[in-house]
Parts: structure tokens; C-alpha cells; sequence
């Protein structure tokens, strides 16, 4: 599965014009992003699940130890977290911490009001059992919280779960994640492992749509960390997606599963369709067949740095 085998022919058909007006799925229907989001995690492989939650754990227990092992058991840990979503993650790190810290402070910044009704009812159960759990919204994005709050601000813990996708400038976005951590603290920002399927044939399809943008992977994360001369650890974990029904031009599922890989608002009914042909004929050469199914690796990547 080497997407660096699939060559580009040097006498493409010319539809430069008509592939630069495809549009960010993103950007342009919001919902219909989150409806692609769930159509094609519903088809990560079942199988997987228990030990992909196993790895998660294992990984957030470790990453966490800084926190945790702090002996000031009534100390309140700050937690940030940006572009959050509907919290599921998020959720998930607060009920490590408050087995060992009763006490969080947690600062959500998430632009889509409808995410952020489905996290404060996540929220609203955690502060029941855990009383000493408090939270903070900011319906806004990253660069807005920016531009209306001090930069000054401090947190012990910073993260950013496959949200730096979305933001104009990412690497400043990392800078300014970077600088509002406490000495000791914890920055980790998820996104696409650059060894997965996804991240890579993002990047290769990028190329061919003429764009020099695409979806930051974990290697160009950590390049980019690097230059503040800091210790950055990589936890990765693999994940399959049976994307078969991508395949299929007259699926529903199929078709928003392929909206989702490649970031494009209605791809089937706005792409010409020669390069359609391309870009399927890629996807299908860089998946596993196995009995009919298509599987597709989706690996990410938590990037992890941890002040001194």
C-alpha cells in the first residue's frame, strides 16, 4: 500500500479550472460535515474497538503523569481545550485526571453552538459525580478566543483533537497553544499519523487537485515543535475503515465517506469527471481488499510535549 507507486501522467487532462472551485466541506455546510464525520466512523472496524480503547487509555495514562503524580492532590488542574466538538475525547481526559485530582477547571473553545449543546450534557453528568469538575464556553474559534482574551492565560493542560485542520494559520495556532501552557504542563495536539492512509493520500490528493493545502500530519506537527527546542513523545494508533462503499456512485453513505476523506463539499456532483475517475482509481490502489471489503487505514497521531 505505497501511494508514492501511483504516478501522475504528464499529459493529465487539462480541468484545472473546473477542479479549482471545489469547495471545503468544512467551510461550506457545516452540518453536512458532521454528517460525513459520522458516516464514515461508522464503519471503523468493530473488531478494533476494545483494543483501540485499551491503547487510548494506556496512552493517556502516561501522557497524564506529569499531572496526576503531582503529591497536591487539592490543586485545581486548567485545562484547555480547542475546537472540541461534541467533548467526547475531552470527556474521556477529565475522568483521568479526577481519579487523582478531584478539583478541574475546564475552558472549552468550540465555534459550533449544536457541538457545544452535546458537550455541556456530557459536562452536566460529569459535574454531578464529580462536583469539583467546572467549566467555561466560549462559542468562538481558536483565533477569536485569541484576539478577546490575554494571552497570558496559563493552563496545565492544552489540547487540540484533530482541530488544527481547520485553522487558517496552524502554525501559529501551535505557537500560541505552546505559550499558554504552565511550566510543567502538557501540550497535545491530535491529528493524522504520517504514517496513515488518510493523512498521506490526503496530501497526494492535494497535489493532484493543484493545492498546496492539506491536512497537517503528526511528522510536520512535530517539525514544527521542534524549532521551540523542546522533547516531543508520539503515541500512535492504528485505526481500519471499511470505505467499500466509496466505491459505490450511487451510495449515500458512500458518497459523504468520500466527502470526508477528501474534505470536499459534494465531490461526485461538482468534480469533472475524469478526475473523479483519478482520484477513486488512487483511493481504491491504496486500500487492502480483503472479501469485497476495502479496508482503509485512518492512523492518528497524539503529539505530546511536555514543559520543563
Amino acid at each position: 500500500m505505497n501511494l508514492d507507486k501511483f504516478c501522475f501522467s504528464a499529459n493529465r487532462p487539462t480541468y484545472k479550472m473546473s477542479i479549482s472551485g471545489l469547495k471545503s466541506l468544512y467551510k461550506e455546510d457545516v452540518d453536512y460535515y458532521f454528517k460525513t464525520y459520522k458516516a464514515i466512523f461508522a464503519k471503523l472496524d468493530p473488531s478494533s474497538l476494545p483494543a483501540l480503547q485499551a491503547q487510548w487509555d494506556k496512552d493517556w495514562s502516561e501522557i497524564l503523569k506529569n499531572l496526576t503524580d503531582n503529591e497536591d492532590k487539592n490543586c485545581e488542574i486548567r485545562m484547555l481545550t480547542i475546537g472540541s466538538g461534541e467533548g467526547y475525547r475531552d470527556c474521556m481526559v477529565i475522568k483521568h485526571i479526577v481519579q487523582s485530582h478531584p478539583n478541574v477547571y475546564v475552558s472549552v473553545i468550540e465555534p459550533i453552538m449544536d457541538q457545544v449543546k452535546l458537550f455541556q450534557q456530557k459536562a452536566g453528568e460529569i459535574s454531578e459525580e464529580h462536583p469539583g469538575v467546572k467549566f467555561d464556553w466560549h462559542v468562538k474559534t481558536f483565533e477569536q478566543y485569541l484576539e478577546e482574551h490575554q494571552t497570558s492565560e496559563r493552563f496545565h493542560l492544552v489540547v487540540a483533537f484533530h482541530s488544527l485542520y481547520y485553522m487558517d494559520e496552524w502554525k501559529m495556532a501551535l505557537d500560541n497553544m505552546y505559550s499558554m501552557v504552565e511550566p510543567n504542563g502538557i501540550l497535545t495536539v491530535t491529528v493524522s499519523s504520517d504514517k496513515s492512509q488518510f493523512g498521506r493520500f490526503n496530501k497526494k490528493y492535494r497535489q493532484m487537485e493543484g493545492s498546496d493545502v492539506h491536512l497537517q500530519l503528526s511528522d510536520e506537527v512535530c517539525s514544527h515543535l521542534m524549532t521551540k527546542a523542546v522533547e516531543i513523545d508520539k503515541y500512535q494508533r492504528v485505526s481500519l475503515f471499511d470505505i467499500t462503499e466509496v466505491f459505490d456512485e450511487y451510495s449515500e453513505n458512500g458518497n459523504m465517506q468520500l466527502d470526508f476523506l477528501l474534505q470536499r463539499w459534494r465531490f461526485r456532483e461538482t468534480a469533472p469527471n475524469p478526475f473523479q475517475d483519478e482520484v477513486l482509481t488512487l483511493l481504491k490502489d491504496n486500500t487492502t481488499e480483503k472479501d469485497g471489503v476495502h479496508w482503509f487505514r485512518g492512523d492518528e497521531a497524539d503529539v505530546v510535549v511536555k514543559l520543563q
